[in-house]
């Protein structure tokens, strides 16, 4: 039976070579500052598997965890569960401090209810309203930085009870906000201001300030969230959605191997 239960340390090792070198061979920059998952959650403590291994998020208000997951071919993996009621997860700072500028978020989501404003993710800057940000709208997803420039819609709104996959690339270099709902190009919005230090951090609800917005928590299931700094491309985003981002370990190495190879061949070319 195929699960994510295995000794997840060197498979995550390996998972952060194969970024960084993938990111090489195909001329993007890419760091991973932020990844949950909920399949080693420890009480209310969600581990950090990103490259910066320092950012833990805290399940609060009865927050738990749930068997329905996005990968049925992976039974026993497990997705973070919120009731829109007072749910969440707070976040460490951590190395996300260190997220200026360009930055790409992704998640899967399968909210149980579409309310009037429900917040996914909210990575908040400490400058001004500039901050990361999806939230649903009567279930059209929103992406959006801060209060400057425009806001992805996406041109139909998500179904209830069904899992779906948003990824948002903020790129500054070019001003442009991209959304991508399963894997696809949803809507574009343009993008504002400069880079940013993070300070107020969450999943499933938002802040003014450092004021918990009560009325906008998401309700439904999460899984994979994941922030970086640089912008995905196209066909790497289309390539996250079609699989889990924890590899098995049999995966990852040959992943490894096979791009070192690539990789010293090109430079020997």
């Amino acid at each position: 039976m195929k699960t994510r239960k295995w000794n997840q340390r060197g498979a995550i090792v390996a998972a952060s070579l194969v970024c960084l070198l993938l990111a090489q061979v195909q001329g993007y920059s890419y760091t991973v500052r932020g990844f949950w998952y909920y399949d080693d959650v420890s009480g209310t403590t969600v581990p950090d598997h990103s490259n910066a291994t320092n950012n833990p998020g805290t399940l609060v208000n009865g927050a738990t965890t749930s068997t329905d997951t996005p990968f049925t071919s992976y039974p026993g993996n497990l997705s973070m569960s919120l009731d829109g009621t007072n749910d969440r997860m707070d976040i460490t700072i951590g190395d996300l401090s260190n997220l200026v500028g360009s930055a790409t978020i992704e998640t899967w989501v399968k909210p149980s209810s579409l309310g009037a404003e429900n917040w996914v993710a909210r990575f908040q800057s400490g400058v001004g309203s500039e901050y990361y940000a999806i939230r649903l709208v009567s279930g059209t997803v929103q992406a959006f930085f801060g209060s400057e420039g425009g806001t992805a819609s996406s041109p139909s709104p998500i179904s209830a009870g069904v899992w779906t996959h948003l990824a948002v690339t903020f790129d500054f270099p070019d001003n442009k906000i991209t959304l991508f709902t399963n894997g696809i190009e949803a809507a574009t919005a343009t993008l504002l201001t400069g880079g940013n230090t993070l300070d107020n951090t969450g999943i499933g609800a938002a802040w003014l300030g450092t004021e918990l917005l009560t009325q906008n928590f998401y309700a439904g299931l999460m899984d994979e969230v994941r922030i970086g700094s640089g912008v995905l491309p196209a066909s790497q985003i289309q390539l996250d959605f079609s699989r889990t981002l924890v590899p098995e370990p049999s995966v990852a190495a040959l992943g490894v191997f096979g791009l070192l190879t690539l990789w010293m061949r090109r430079r020997q070319g």
